[in-house]
């Protein structure tokens, strides 16, 4: 046992080692975490692994397999402190990032997401880099708190309680957002109770305000929640994708939602 511990506390983490020592990165806390590894087409490398170290600003992204170590694939900075970094899959298909996009930093292009993007979350924005040298960031209206890779793109979680501040507009943002595709705006969950028309719609925050999101899952389209008070219950509840016609419907109905509140107060 002792033999194992050793060997636990003696591990250095690639990234640490490739790091451009400046006074600010250091004074940060580090993060790392090893993943699997993928191809361009998003299949599975067996025996591969990849390392995601994050400390401040920087990302280190190396790749290794077994015994021969880690080797650097690319190291940058962003503009805001990490709250964290993973892999991620779209759901959507192959969209066009014309000239005029404050999105995409390499345009024109077209962009297929069948392939892993890598996912750098920050306070404000999202950060998404992709195998083929895309990069792309998305604005976010509210303060992240948290950020789950989902089958189908990233589960975003709110950082401001509802009615925390009633001067500042990201607060009365849902608690869960949803993005599917770089290209795409962040749009809100809603919530159907099981065989119910979409008309019956309710956003998230409105029918889970006594609950909080604890995890969600990047193989299988569930999100687990935990009631708020102490020693509360959990809750699974299981996501679907949405065809483009029924977003529309549901965002509309979303939006009629929040009329009705303002006209209410």
């Amino acid at each position: 046992m002792a033999a194992l511990l050793d060997s636990a506390q003696s591990f250095v983490p690639f990234g640490r080692s490739a790091l451009v020592y400046d006074e600010t990165v250091l004074l940060e806390e580090e993060h790392w975490k090893l993943v699997d590894a993928y191809a361009e087409d998003g299949s599975l490398l067996q025996g591969v692994e990849d390392e995601l170290y994050y400390r401040g600003s920087l990302v280190v992204w190396s790749r290794g397999q077994g015994d021969y170590g880690h080797q650097l694939v690319k190291s940058f900075t962003v503009d805001a402190t990490v709250i964290d970094v993973f892999w991620c899959k779209f759901a959507g298909g192959v969209k066009t990032c014309d000239e005029s996009s404050e999105t995409c930093s390499h345009s024109p292009m077209e962009i297929s997401c069948n392939s892993p993007c890598l996912c750098v979350v920050q306070a404000r924005c999202l950060s998404l880099f992709t195998m083929t040298g895309g990069i792309f960031t998305v604005p976010v209206l509210f303060p992240i708190a948290n950020a789950w890779p989902i089958p189908g793109g990233v589960l975003l979680h709110n950082n401001i309680a509802k009615k925390e501040s009633e001067n500042a507009a990201s607060s009365d943002a849902p608690q869960l957002q949803s993005l599917t595709h770089p290209l795409d705006e962040v749009k809100p969950l809603a919530l159907l109770q099981e065989g119910e028309p979409l008309e019956k719609s309710r956003s998230v925050p409105a029918l889970l305000d006594h609950m909080q999101p604890v995890h969600a899952f990047a193989d299988v389209p569930l999100i687990l929640m935990k009631e708020r008070r102490a020693g509360g219950r959990f809750a699974l509840y299981r996501m679907e994708l949405l065809p483009p016609k029924k977003v529309v419907a549901a965002s509309d109905l979303l939006d009629d939602e929040a009329e009705e509140e303002e006209e209410s107060l």
